[in-house]
């Protein structure tokens, strides 16, 4: 899904996408002239790999989402947080994608080894 970084006003305008397992959803509204603020949830389910036993196993996905985007460079020390689309293009499928790796890329225990690790700590 892609929207015209042009289209987008200074009233919220509410937005959904929704691909295999996972929805996105929530508002876009212009903040400046070259910048769009971008809040909402990612929710779902994902299939990841625990990083204890290394099995693969379902998870809910419930994530905040809250972004600022431009359609002008930034310098890198003015907002990290700023994601940057160039073409004038929003591309909602590519942020989603985004939220997604990075929240993969972080430490998951399936519910095995979670359940583990509180028995470990009661012991404690």
């Amino acid at each position: 899904m892609k929207i015209a970084f042009s289209k987008v006003g200074r009233s919220p305008g509410d937005f959904r996408y929704h691909r295999e397992d996972i929805t996105m959803e929530g508002t876009l509204v212009r903040t400046g002239a070259h910048r769009v603020e971008i809040n909402g949830t990612i929710e779902g389910a994902l299939e990841l790999e625990c990083d204890r036993c290394g099995k693969s196993y379902r998870e809910r996905l419930e994530l905040p989402l809250a972004l600022h985007l431009s359609d002008r460079p930034l310098p890198i020390a003015e907002d990290l947080d700023t994601v940057e689309f160039l073409d004038g293009t929003i591309d909602i499928d590519r942020l989603m994608e985004s939220e997604i790796v990075a929240y993969s890329s972080e430490y998951h225990y399936c519910p095995k080894c979670r359940a583990e690790d509180r028995e470990i700590d009661l012991e404690y």
